[in-house]
Parts: C-alpha cells; sequence; structure tokens
C-alpha cells in the first residue's frame, strides 16, 4: 500500500496523478469493499474498517493493479484540494477537514 501526499498547487507526481482523477465512487462507505474493481475510488470516513482501509481516515483510497497483482493505493489531500462523490452528488473541499458543497450538474 502507498500513501501520497497531494499539494494541487505542486508540481510532484502525487498532485499530477490526483489532479486527473478528482471524484470517487463514494464518500460515504466506511466498510472496506470485499470485491472492489480495479479504478474504484473512495472518500475514507474518519475511521474506515478493512484490512488495508484502518488507519486511513480522511485519505483517498485507490483500488489499482501493481507488477505483483492489485492493491489498494492511499492519498493524502493538503488544503485547497477538491472531488466529487458519485454516492453523494456533492462536491467535497479539503481544508483541515473534508466539508461537502452541494452542487447540481
Amino acid at each position: 500500500m502507498t500513501v501520497l501526499t497531494i499539494d494541487q498547487g505542486g508540481t510532484g507526481s502525487a498532485a499530477d496523478y490526483l489532479q486527473t482523477k478528482n471524484w470517487v465512487k463514494s464518500a460515504t462507505t466506511s466498510a472496506e469493499p470485499g470485491s472492489p474493481s480495479v479504478g474504484d475510488r473512495y472518500l475514507l470516513p474518519a475511521s474506515p474498517t478493512g484490512t488495508d482501509w484502518s488507519g486511513h481516515g480522511g485519505q483517498i483510497a485507490e483500488f489499482i493493479t501493481t507488477s505483483t497483482g492489485t492493491s489498494w493505493t492511499f492519498a493524502a489531500p493538503t488544503a485547497g484540494y477538491s472531488l466529487y462523490a458519485a454516492d453523494t452528488g456533492a462536491l467535497y473541499v479539503y481544508t483541515s477537514a473534508w466539508t461537502a458543497v452541494h452542487v447540481s450538474l
């Protein structure tokens, strides 16, 4: 598992990577899915559960393909990062915590 620090205004690979992926499947799922699909992304709540998710509250989890199979990768946001959650229809903005801003698309 990998943890990235995200600086939306930065030029590092973590910033470049997540700026093109500013969406998640869910911002309300707290239990690690048993059969995720590659590319599934979640905004984790304060206390997520599961073998890999535990301890990654507030981070963005993505199920990816690696050289040895598949695994979860985690990104820790910094102030100013935003994303859209499909399950809630809300835009989430990170300051020192995530805040939902409901929008109509």
